[in-house]
C-alpha cells in the first residue's frame, strides 16, 4: 500500500513539473465571419490551454493506474513526460495557430505558437529538461503568451 502511495506521490510530482513549467493548452476554435477582437481571442486561446491541462490530468490519472512502473525512475518520468505531458500541449499550438488572429496581432500570436512548438521539440529531445527548476523550455513562450495577455497559457510561473 505505501508502494502505491509512493508511486502516486511521485506521478503528481512529474504532473505537477509538466503542467506547472509548460504553457498548457487545447480546444475548438469558433468559426465567424469576422475578425475576433483580442478579448476574444484572448477568451478562446486560454479555454483551448485549459482543455489541454484537463487532457493532461486525465491521461496522467490513466497512465498511473495501469502503470505498475517505479515513477521514481528516470526513464519512467521521460516517458511520462514524453507520452502523457507533450502531446496535449503539441496539440493546444496547433488549435491556437488555427484560430481566427485579431487584425494587426498576427506576428505576436505567430511567435507564441512557434514558441511553444519549439519549446515541445526541446522537451521531446531531453524530457528531463522539464524537472530542472528554473530551466523550462517553455519560458520563452509562456513570457510572450502573458504579455499578449493570454493566462491559461502563460501559467509556468
Amino acid at each position: 500500500m505505501n508502494h502505491s502511495i509512493a508511486k502516486l506521490s511521485a506521478l503528481v510530482l512529474v504532473f505537477a513539473l509538466v503542467v506547472g513549467l509548460a504553457a498548457g493548452c487545447g480546444g475548438d476554435s469558433d468559426s465567424d465571419a469576422s475578425t475576433p477582437t483580442k478579448a476574444e481571442f484572448i477568451r478562446q486561446a486560454d479555454a483551448l490551454c485549459e482543455q489541454a491541462d484537463a487532457k493532461q490530468e486525465k491521461d496522467l490519472q490513466s497512465y498511473a493506474s495501469k502503470s505498475s512502473k517505479d515513477f521514481s525512475s528516470q526513464a519512467v518520468q521521460e516517458n511520462v513526460i514524453t507520452v502523457v505531458g507533450m502531446p496535449p500541449i503539441q496539440e493546444q499550438a496547433e488549435k491556437i495557430g488555427k484560430l481566427e488572429v485579431p487584425d494587426g496581432d498576427e506576428d505576436e500570436v505567430r511567435a507564441i505558437v512557434d514558441g511553444i512548438e519549439a519549446a515541445v521539440a526541446k522537451v521531446e529531445a531531453d524530457p528531463l529538461s522539464m524537472t530542472r527548476e528554473g530551466d523550462s523550455p517553455f519560458t520563452e513562450a509562456d513570457k510572450l503568451a502573458r504579455t499578449y495577455g493570454l493566462k491559461a497559457c502563460a501559467d509556468s510561473a
